[in-house]
Formats: structure tokens, sequence, C-alpha cells
């Protein structure tokens, strides 16, 4: 009679031509009942893990598949409902995977702010430009104002007669044309102080808060830090939020051996879930996964060599 890990036929073998005996066949009996009931304890136990592997993959937000082995952990779906709304979700309405936090701003919404930013410092700049251009116009008539001065100046002193009168003149003229100097002068200044500012609101460097420019009447400038970033800043943190989830699928090395994936993200991920893509057969063992900057380390310590699938949260 074949033998297998669920049946035991020690004792149980009859020779051929010999009447069997009916504690033989009670024991027969036996042994079949048990064998039948370690198969069905091992379906069930199958089954369980489907279950509960199906709810790691399915269960929605809010629902923890196993809330006293792995408090506050969720779903693969749950993870990917809040990945999106991350993404590209509505601040104060989409949730995160819990299904109560919702999620303080997503990669959309701050790609819009940083095209609005940019859209100001463009205008900025283009004022900028108009008062840079108004300010050499001003410069170039307090020094036509100052050509008037210097010509009746000079007929002052050739008209001795009338040198008094004409010197009065001349005087009033300098001083009209020195201050229309000067203050061609002050408008320049503030015109590069505004192109300062603008370019800041533009190019300041990630994480920086942008400057406002002032002219000191002088030719130098102080800058006041704001509470604002600028345009570079914002198209940079739209960016790095943005970064999809890696998914693939690779097979188990089983019997406590590793296997090395690339996950190809960039940068060591937060998060991993490994699920099996078939059916085990009750020889998956335990699953672990480790992981770098590169690959994703998964191993089992059953004999399953079969198919997974994996997803690697930036």
């Amino acid at each position: 009679m074949a033998t297998n890990r669920f049946f035991d036929n020690t004792g149980l073998t009859v020779s051929d031509g010999t009447l069997a005996k009916a504690i033989q066949l009670n024991n027969l009996s036996s042994e079949t009942n048990k064998a039948f009931e370690v198969v069905e304890s091992e379906i069930d136990v199958i089954g369980a893990a489907q279950s509960l592997a199906n709810k790691w993959a399915n269960d929605p937000q809010g629902t923890e598949p196993e809330p006293i082995a792995y408090p506050g952990a969720y779903s693969a779906r749950a993870n990917a409902e809040e990945a999106e709304a991350w993404a590209s979700g509505t601040a104060g309405v989409d949730t995160e995977a819990d299904g109560v936090t919702t999620i303080t701003y997503s990669a959309k919404e701050k790609a819009d702010e940083a095209a609005a930013s940019a859209s100001a410092a463009s205008s900025s700049a283009s004022a900028a430009s108009t008062s840079e251009s108004n300010a050499l116009t001003y410069r170039n008539e307090a020094e036509g104002f100052k050509d008037d001065a210097e010509t009746a100046e000079t007929n002052a002193s050739a008209s001795a007669s009338s040198a008094s009168g004409f010197a009065s003149a001349a005087s009033t003229s300098a001083s009209n044309a020195s201050t229309s100097e000067t203050n061609a002068q002050l408008r320049a200044w503030e015109a590069e102080a505004e192109k300062k500012t603008a370019e800041s609101y533009a190019t300041e460097a990630e994480d920086t808060f942008v400057n406002v420019w002032t002219s000191d009447g002088d030719g130098t400038f102080t800058a006041t830090p704001t509470t604002d970033y600028s345009a570079l800043h914002w198209k940079a943190k739209a960016e790095a939020v943005a970064t999809p989830p890696a998914t693939g699928q690779d097979t188990f090395a089983g019997n406590g051996n590793t296997k090395t994936v690339a996950h190809g993200l960039g940068g060591a991920p937060s998060g991993v879930t490994v699920t099996a893509a078939a059916d085990p057969g009750g020889y998956l063992g335990e699953v672990w996964v480790t992981w770098d900057a590169t690959n994703l380390y998964v191993g089992n310590s059953g004999s399953f060599t079969g198919a997974f699938t994996y997803v690697a949260y930036q």
C-alpha cells in the first residue's frame, strides 16, 4: 500500500490469499480518517492564508488587514489610493490610507502654485525692465539740463553788462539740473532693486526664502527675507512628490535564500509590499524583504520558488 506524509500504513499490510481481520480493517479506516483530517486542516490553513493575502491586496482605506499583528498597516489598494491622492488629489478632501487623515496638498496643487509664482515673477521682471528704461530716460534728460545750464553760464560770463542777471538765471538752471540728475539716479537704483527682487522670486534656490531688495539711496541695496519660496523651489518640490511607485514581478529564491530585484526609484523607498502571484500550496513559509537605494532583497523560508509581485513607494 502506498504511503505519504498524510497516511501511515504501519501494521496495515495483509498477505495475498489471507483473509483480513476486523481489527486490520478498523485500523485502515482509522488511518484513512486521520489522513483526510490532516488534508482538510491544511486546506483550511491555505484558505485562511489566501483570504488574508486578499485582504492585504484589496481592503479599502481605513481597514487594517491584521490590526493586532500590524496595527496602523493598510492594504496595497489603500496605499495606492493614498499615493494617487498625493499626486493629483484635493487637499482636505482626498485621504491617506487610514481613511481619516486628509492630505495637506497634492503634487498637482503645488505645481499649480509654482506656475502662479513663476507668472508673478515674470510680471515683476517685466515691471523692473520698464523701470530701468524710464530711469535711463530720466538720466538722459538730466544730462540735457546740465548742458543747458553750462551754456547759460558761459553766456553770462561773456555778457559783462548783464552778468548779474544771467548769473542768477544760470545758477537756477544749474540747481534744477542737479536735482533732476539726483532724482534720475535714485530711480535707477530703485529699478535695480525691483529687478533683484524679481530674480529672487524666480530663481532663489530650493528651501531658501525669497528676498525683497530695497535701494539704500547710495548705490547699495538691502535684502529683507520673506516667508515665500521661489518658482524654482516649487517646481523642484512638485517633481519630487510626483514620483510614482515602482512595481514589478520576479520569483522567490526559496529555502531561506533571497532574490535581488532592482527597483529603479533613484533612491531608497519608504515602503515595500510583496505578494505571492500564484498559490504556493503551503510551501511559501515566512516572507521578508529589505531594501536600499538600488535594490529590493526578497526572501522566503519555504521551498516555494514561484512568482511574486512587488510595489515599492518612494
